[in-house]
C-alpha cells in the first residue's frame, strides 16, 4: 500500500511541525512548550529552525522520555535536552512511503512512536504510530469500498461497450446487404482497431481470422503473424488449461472434457466470460478477462468464435493490495497486540478481538450475546467526554488517542488509551483501537510517589546528594544538588548549576591535584570515586568533605556520577584531637594501659617505666597478673573484680611488683568500656604514701595539740572565771548593799572594780568565742527575729556609753515588720561590737547611725541575685587608712599599736564579727576615710520561709517576791563548791535573799548530804575535788533525787552545757556568776518544781 497514492496522505503525515528546539534548550523549557502546543514530542535540530536548509535533525524528545527522566531525578533548570534526548533518530525518506510496510517495519523494529519524514536532509513532516494505525484502518475500508465501485463501474462499462459493439455490428450487417463484402470488411476492421480490447475471431477449427490492433498491443504479435496461421491457444498458459480441464472433469465426474467445454462451458453457443492468463510474445504473463461468443451466419449456423479480452492487471493489483490490506488488518486484529472493537454510536459492540475481551474480563459468548455495551462500562465522569468524541467522529471521521477508563467485569477500573475512526459515511459504525495503560498509570503514580519520597529524603539528608556529568568534550557540570549543599559550601545551587567551576575553586590548593587525579582515574577506569578533601568557603571556614559515588557511561559517551558528599569536619577534628590526646597519653606522667581479655594490647612509656620495663613487647600480649604478687592477685580477684564487674569501674590502691622484684604502692583506676576493653590508669604513689604517713603523724600531733589547747582553754577559763566570780559576786552584793549601806565614795570604788572585772570577762569571752568558732564548736540558734527590735536593743545597750561622749545615735529603716531567721544573740553581739567600736573611735560631738534594710544584691562569686538583710553602722570617727583596712579583721591585731594606749581593746571584736556573720552565710564589708569616718556593712541572707518556724517561747520568770511569798517553804539550797571565796560570796548573797543553805566542799560530801537531808535544790560546781560535779550529779540522780540541780562551771567549751544536762542537771550557768541572775534562776527552777508538786498533789 502506498501513502503517496492515498488521498489521506496529508492527514497521516504532520507537515506542520508543532514544536522544534535546539539541543541546548532545557528539559523544563521543552515540557512547557509541549504543554503550550499540545504536542507529545519535540524535534531537536542544530538550530531549532525547519526552514533553514542547513538545519539537521539530531534528536527527538518524547513524552516517554519525560516520564523516564521524572522516574530518575528531579527536574532542574540545568537539565539540558542534549543529555536526555533520543538519538540517533530513526527517519524515513518521503520517496519510501510508496510501501506502507517500510514505515510499519520501522515502527515495529525500533519500538518508536514518531517517524520523521525527510526529503533528502530536510524535514518535511512526522508520521506518528497512532496516525498510521488510523490511516491503515481508514484506507483499508476505503480501498474495499473503492474496489467494489471500480469493479461495478468496469462491468457496467464493459456491458455498455458490448451493447454499442453489438449495435454497430447490427448496423454493419444491414449495410452488408446493401454494400459490397469488401466495404463490410473494411468497416469491421476500423471498428476492431479502434478498441483497446484484444478482439480475436477464429473459425470452427480455431484458426485466427482477425486480430485487431488492441490484440497486437496487448500480446506483442502482429496481425500478419497470427491470422491464418495460429490458434488462440498460443496465448494461453498450457498448465492453466490443463488445470482447468482437470477441475472441470472432476466437477462433472468424467475422465476429461473438451477445450470447447473449458472455454464455453456449453455447446449451446452461450457467451461465457472467464479470467485467464495470457502469455505475450516476449513470454511475460498477465491476467485477462476473456469473453467468448459463438459466431453464426444468417441461417444460424456456427461459423466461428469471437474472443474479446481485457487486460485486468491493474484490477488484480488493486484486488491484491486490498487483500494484503485486509490480511494486515486481520493480522493486527487477531494478533491481540492492541484491543480492537467495532461498535455503533449507541454503545453496542459488534466485534472485538481477544485482547479487548480479556482486558475487560468478558468472553466471546458475552460478545455474541450482545452483553457488552461501552456506554454501560464507562464511569460517569467520562460519559460527557465520550458523547463529545462521538459527535467529533461523526463530523471529522476520526479522533486521536484519548485517555479514559472502563469498568472491568469484576468491577475494578481499567485505564485505557483509545482512538477511533468512522467506517463509512453511510453507516454509523466505527472501529476503535484500545491500549491498556493501567500499568503505566501505576508506574506514573509510583514515580510520583518515589519522586516525592526522594525529595523528602534528599531534603532531610545531612549529606550532599549530587549528580555530576562530564560530557564527551570534558565539560563537567552538576545536574542535581540537594538543599544541604548550600549550607555546607555557602554556594547557591543555582550558581553551581550555572558553573561547576566555582565549586571546584573552593578545593584547598594542597588537595586540588589529588582530587583531579582521583576523578580522572574514576572516569578512565569506570571505578568508584571515593576521596577526601578540604574546601575553603566564602566565610573563610575550612571544611573536610568525603565523596562516594559510582560512574556510569551513557550512550553518547558522557560519564555520570551519582553519589553523596559528607561533611566530615567533625570527624577530622576528632581525629586530630585523638592524635593530640594519644600524644598526650604517650607523654603522660601516669601509666596508661589497655587490656583485652586480661591481656595488654597497649601501654604508654610511663606504664612501662613504672614497672621497670623498656620494650612494650615485654608486656604486650601478657596477662596483668604478671605485675602483682600471688597475695595481691588473690586480693584483686576477691575484692576488686566483683566491684569492677558490677560498676564497670574501680579506684583504689594496690602493691605492685617491679621487674627487679621490689614492690611499690600503686594508685590505680580501672574502667570497662562498652566494647569490653579495660582501661587502666595508674601511678607510683610510694612518695605520696610516705607523705601521707607523715601527714597522719602530723595530724595526730595536731589533734593532740588541739586537745591540749582545749584543755588549756578550759583550765584557763576555770582559773580565770573562778576568782572573777568572787570579785564580781562580792562587788555585786556590796553594790546592792546586801551586807550593809555604803557611802557614795565606796559605791564609786565598787563601780570601778565591777567595770574592771567585766572588762576582763569580755576579754576572756572574746578569746573563748573566737576559739570556739575556729574549732567549729558554735552552733547557731536560728529563730524568727524582728530586725528592728534587735537594732533597738543593741542601741539601748550602748546608749549610756554614747551619752557619756556626747554622741548622737540614730536608727534608720523603713520596714518595721522585717523578720528573718538568725541567731538573735549572736547578731546582737555583732552590732554591739560594731557600735562599741564606733563610740570608742568617734570624738565627742560626733554621730553614729545604725541602718537596716532589705536589698536585692548579687551573691559573692556568683552571677545570680538574692535578697539580703543589710545592717550598716556609720560613724564620723577618726577613720581607717587603706593599708589598715586589709588587716582589721585579723584577730589580736589593731590598726595602730598607738591606739592601744589611747583606746582600750583586744583586737578580737572585728574578727568575731566577721566569723559570726559568715556563720550566717553573710559577709562584712567596710569603707573608710581618714578623719571623715567609717562604715561597716553586714549582709545576711534573707529567708521569707518563716511561717513554719515555731514561735519563740515567752521568757516568763516569776518575780522573786512571788516565789518567796508563796505557800512553798523557804527553799533549802545545797551549794557544792570547793572555793572558799565563791562559797562566801554566794552564801552571803543568797541568805540575804532569804534562802537556806548547806555547804558541800566535794562531790562525795554532796552525795552524803543529799542522803542525810535532801535539799530543795542543788548548786553543783563541776570542777570538784575527789569526785567531779558531773559524776556527783549522776550518782545523786541514781539514788532517786528528783529535785532541781543547777550546774555551775567555769569551763567554756562547746559541749559543756550538754554534758551537764546529760548528767542530770536541770539548768546550767557559767562563771563568773551574776548573783542576781543566779537568784532568778534558782527562784524560777524552784517555782517550777513547787508548782509541779502542787499540781501533783491536787
Amino acid at each position: 500500500m502506498s501513502l503517496n497514492n492515498s488521498p489521506d496522505k496529508n492527514s497521516a503525515i504532520q507537515y506542520s511541525i508543532p514544536l522544534m528546539l535546539t539541543s541546548r534548550a532545557s528539559v523544563i523549557e521543552a515540557i512547557a512548550k509541549m504543554r503550550e502546543t499540545g504536542s507529545d514530542y519535540v524535534l531537536i535540530t542544530t538550530d531549532g529552525n525547519i526552514n533553514n536548509e542547513e538545519s539537521q535533525l539530531i534528536g527527538i524528545l518524547t513524552q516517554t522520555d519525560i516520564l523516564r527522566i521524572l522516574s530518575q531525578r528531579s527536574l532542574t533548570e540545568d537539565l539540558l535536552i542534549q543529555d536526555e534526548m533520543s538519538y540517533p533518530v530513526i527517519t524515513i525518506q518521503e520517496t519510501e512511503l510508496h510501501d506502507v510496510t517500510i514505515a510499519t517495519n520501522l515502527f515495529q523494529e525500533y519500538k518508536i512512536s514518531y517517524l520523521p519524514v525527510l526529503n533528502g536532509n530536510q524535514i518535511v513532516g512526522v508520521l506518528t504510530q497512532d496516525d498510521l494505525i488510523n490511516l491503515l484502518l481508514q484506507n483499508t475500508l476505503e480501498l474495499e469500498e473503492n474496489n467494489q465501485n471500480l469493479l461495478q463501474q468496469n462491468l457496467q462499462s464493459l456491458e455498455i461497450q458490448k451493447l454499442q459493439e453489438l449495435n454497430q455490428s447490427l448496423e454493419l450487417k444491414i449495410k452488408e446487404r446493401t454494400q459490397e463484402l469488401w466495404e463490410i470488411n473494411k468497416l469491421q476492421r476500423a471498428i476492431l482497431d479502434s478498441s483497446d480490447y484484444a478482439i480475436i475471431t477464429c473459425d470452427l477449427n480455431s484458426t485466427i481470422l482477425s486480430f485487431n490492433s488492441g490484440a497486437e498491443a496487448m500480446l506483442g504479435y502482429s496481425m500478419s503473424e497470427v491470422v491464418g496461421y495460429c490458434v488462440p491457444l498460443i496465448f494461453h498458459d498450457p498448465l492453466e488449461i490443463a488445470d482447468r480441464i482437470a477441475k472441470l472433469s472432476a466437477e462433472r465426474g468424467v475422465d476429461t472434457v473438451s477445450l470447447f467445454e473449458v472455454f464455453m462451458r456449453s455447446d449451446k453457443g452461450i457467451t461465457f466470460t472467464q479470467e485467464w492468463t495470457y502469455i505475450r510474445k516476449d513470454g511475460s504473463k498477465f491476467p485477462v478477462e476473456l469473453t467468448i461468443s459463438t459466431l453464426r451466419d444468417d441461417s444460424e449456423q456456427d461459423i466461428g468464435f469471437l474472443g474479446i479480452a481485457k487486460d485486468i492487471t491493474e484490477r488484480k493489483r488493486i484486488e491484491l493490495a486490498l487483500l494484503e490490506s485486509n490480511n494486515r488488518f486481520r493480522t493486527v486484529f487477531d494478533s491481540n497486540i492492541v484491543g480492537i472493537m467495532f461498535t455503533d454510536f449507541n454503545g453496542h459492540v459488534t466485534e472485538a478481538n481477544d485482547y479487548f475481551l480479556e482486558m475487560l474480563g468478558y468472553s466471546r459468548e458475552d460478545l455474541e450475546a450482545n452483553r457488552i455495551n461501552w456506554l454501560n462500562i464507562t464511569p460517569s465522569e467520562y460519559i460527557q467526554q465520550d458523547l463529545d468524541v462521538v459527535e467529533y467522529i461523526q463530523t471529522n471521521g476520526a479522533i486521536k488517542p484519548v485517555e479514559k477508563s472502563y469498568y472491568h467485569k469484576d468491577g475494578h477500573l481499567v485505564h485505557i488509551l483509545i482512538s477511533a475512526a468512522k467506517l463509512s459515511e453511510q453507516a454509523d459504525l466505527c472501529v476503535c483501537v484500545i491500549i491498556d495503560i493501567s500499568n503505566l498509570k501505576k508506574a506514573e503514580l509510583k514515580i510520583i510517589e518515589q519522586d516525592s519520597q526522594f525529595q523528602e529524603l534528599s531534603t532531610a539528608s545531612p549529606s550532599i546528594i549530587y549528580t555530576l556529568v562530564q560530557d564527551v568534550n570534558g565539560l563537567v557540570r552538576f545536574k542535581y544538588l540537594n538543599p544541604i549543599f548550600e549550607e555546607i559550601t555557602e554556594i547557591s545551587i543555582v550558581e553551581a548549576y550555572r558553573d561547576a567551576r566555582i565549586v571546584f575553586n573552593q578545593i584547598h590548593p594542597d588537595d586540588k591535584q589529588g582530587y583531579q587525579n582521583a576523578l580522572a582515574n574514576s572516569c578512565q577506569n569506570m571505578l568508584p570515586f571515593c576521596y577526601e578533601w578540604r574546601i575553603v568557603t566564602y566565610s573563610g571556614k575550612t571544611k573536610w568533605l568525603k565523596a562516594s559515588s559510582r560512574p556510569t557511561r551513557r550512550e553518547n559517551g558522557a560519564i555520570v556520577w551519582h553519589g553523596v558528599i559528607q561533611d566530615i569536619s567533625i570527624v577530622k577534628n576528632t581525629e586530630a584531637s585523638l592524635k593530640q590526646k594519644l600524644a598526650a597519653v604517650e607523654s603522660a606522667i601516669d601509666g596508661i594501659a589497655i587490656l583485652q581479655e586480661n591481656k595488654y594490647i597497649y601501654l604508654n612509656r610511663s606504664h612501662l617505666a613504672m614497672f621497670g620495663y623498656e620494650d612494650p613487647e615485654e608486656l604486650l600480649g601478657s596477662s596483668w597478673d604478671k605485675l602483682y604478687s600471688p597475695e595481691v592477685i588473690a586480693e584483686i580477684e576477691k575484692e576488686v573484680l566483683p566491684i569492677l564487674e558490677r560498676d564497670h569501674s574501680w579506684k583504689g590502691e594496690l602493691i605492685a611488683l617491679h621487674k627487679n622484684g621490689s614492690t611499690f604502692y600503686q594508685g590505680i583506676s580501672l574502667t570497662f568500656t562498652d566494647d569490653d576493653l579495660l582501661i587502666c590508669v595508674c601511678r607510683d604513689i610510694s612518695d605520696s604514701k610516705q607523705a601521707e604517713e607523715k601527714l597522719q603523724q602530723t595530724n595526730q600531733e595536731l589533734q593532740k595539740a588541739t586537745k591540749l589547747k582545749d584543755e588549756f582553754l578550759a583550765n584557763m577559763s576555770h582559773e580565770l572565771r573562778t576568782p572573777l566570780n568572787a570579785i564580781l559576786g562580792i562587788t555585786e552584793g556590796l553594790s546592792e548593799e546586801v551586807f550593809g549601806s555604803l557611802q557614795e565614795k565606796q559605791k564609786n570604788m565598787l563601780k570601778i572594780v565591777e567595770q574592771s572585772g567585766n572588762h576582763l570577762l569580755e576579754l576572756i569571752n572574746d578569746i573563748l568565742d573566737l576559739a570556739k568558732i575556729e574549732a567549729g564548736e558554735i552552733t547557731l540558734d536560728l529563730e524568727v527575729s524582728n530586725v528592728k527590735n534587735i537594732c533597738q536593743s543593741s542601741l539601748t545597750f550602748i546608749r549610756q556609753m554614747a551619752m557619756q561622749k556626747n554622741l548622737q545615735l540614730d536608727l534608720k529603716g523603713n520596714i518595721p515588720e522585717l523578720e528573718t531567721l538568725l541567731d538573735e544573740r549572736r547578731i546582737r553581739q555583732v552590732l554591739i561590737n560594731l557600735l562599741s567600736n564606733a563610740i570608742k573611735f568617734t570624738p565627742s560631738g560626733g554621730k553614729i547611725t545604725l541602718q537596716y534594710s532589705l536589698e536585692r544584691k548579687p551573691i559573692p562569686n556568683d552571677h545570680s541575685y538574692q535578697d539580703w538583710v543589710c545592717l550598716t553602722v556609720t560613724d564620723t570617727g577618726i577613720g581607717i587608712t587603706s593599708d589598715d583596712l586589709k588587716k582589721i579583721f585579723q584577730p589580736f591585731i589593731q590598726v595602730d599599736s598607738s591606739l592601744n594606749r589611747q583606746y582600750n581593746g583586744t583586737g578580737l571584736g572585728l574578727a568575731l564579727v566577721k566569723k559570726i556573720v559568715e556563720l550566717h552565710g553573710g559577709y562584712v564589708s567596710v569603707t573608710s576615710e581618714v578623719n571623715v569616718g567609717s562604715q561597716f556593712a553586714i549582709a545576711l541572707p534573707y529567708s521569707d520561709n518563716i511561717s513554719q518556724q515555731p514561735p519563740k517561747p515567752a521568757n516568763i520568770s516569776p518575780h522573786p517576791s512571788e516565789v518567796i511569798g508563796s505557800d512553798c517553804d523557804l527553799p533549802l539550797v545545797l551549794l557544792a563548791e570547793d572555793n572558799e571565796a565563791n562559797i562566801s560570796t554566794i552564801t552571803c548573797y543568797l541568805e540575804a535573799k532569804g534562802f537556806r543553805l548547806k555547804i558541800a566542799r566535794s562531790g562525795q560530801q554532796a552525795i552524803n548530804l543529799v542522803q542525810i537531808q535532801p535539799p530543795d535544790l542543788i548548786l553543783m560546781d563541776i570542777q570538784m575535788p575527789e569526785l567531779d560535779g558531773l559524776e556527783a550529779i549522776k550518782r545523786i540522780r541514781n539514788i532517786g533525787f528528783t529535785k532541781p540541780i543547777i550546774a555551775i562551771t567555769a569551763l567554756a567549751m562547746k559541749d559543756d552545757r550538754q554534758k551537764c544536762l546529760d548528767a542530770g542537771a536541770d539548768e546550767y550557768i557559767s562563771k563568773p556568776i551574776k548573783l542576781k541572775l543566779l537568784s532568778t534562776i534558782i527562784q524560777r527552777t524552784y517555782f517550777k518544781n513547787c508548782s509541779y508538786r502542787e499540781s501533783g498533789e491536787t
